[in-house]
Order: C-alpha cells, then structure tokens, then sequence
C-alpha cells in the first residue's frame, strides 16, 4: 500500500521539489499553502505523515499539529524549517518529530519520513 504524504508548505518552488522528490520515491502526495487548507484537506482524507513548514502565511506549524490532533487527525509528523530555531527543534522533538532544516538534501529528506513511517 502506497503511503499518503501531505506536504504542507507555502513555497511554491519548495512545494514542487518536494512533491516530486516524493512521487518518484511512490508515495501519494497532496499539497496545502495554509494552515487552514491542510486542515480542510487533512479532514477529508486520511494521511501516513505531514510534512509541515514551521512559518505558514495563517500560522504556525507547530500549532497546526496541535489541532490536528486535538481533532483526531493522527498521522506522524516531520517539521520543517527555513530559520534555525532551537525552540522549535526542542518542541518538535518534546513531540517525538523530526525537524528538519532548509534546504534539505533529497536523500535525507526520505530517508526521515521512511524512518518516521516505520515509526508510526
């Protein structure tokens, strides 16, 4: 069974490596710009793994997990950075994630959610 990834990005550049990187590697992927459309998308349908840039245009990414799982929408998480923050690193791992860097290497990157699939 493919794996549903939900990349959750407001960089459309990013958007497009990153689903890419992720379909040549056969995984079923949708996008969402907003905290507010991956949460719309997120109730829709059931994920494997989010993958959620920490600074979003309607919030932060951090919050955005929190909700999801106050609403019962359980998948594992990787978070995703552009500015090192030791105090969003610390929390991403207080919640058992990964927090990874930008730019991340593509290699790197899969090697990280299959790690966190296995995991889940």
């Amino acid at each position: 069974m493919t794996s549903k990834i939900l990349v959750i990005d407001d960089e459309k550049s990013i958007v497009d490596i990153f689903r890419l990187i992720f379909l040549k590697a056969g995984y079923d992927v949708k996008v969402a710009e907003s905290c507010e459309e991956a949460l719309r998308i997120a109730r829709s349908e059931c994920f494997d793994i989010a993958l959620i840039d920490i600074s979003l245009p309607d919030g932060n990414g951090l919050e955005l997990a929190k909700r999801m799982d106050e609403e019962g929408l359980t998948m594992a998480k990787v978070f995703i950075s552009g500015l090192s923050s030791k105090a969003d690193e610390a929390e991403a791992l207080k919640r058992g994630c990964a927090y990874l860097l930008k730019p991340v290497h593509p290699l790197t990157l899969l090697e990280v959610i299959k790690d966190t699939l296995k995991k889940k």
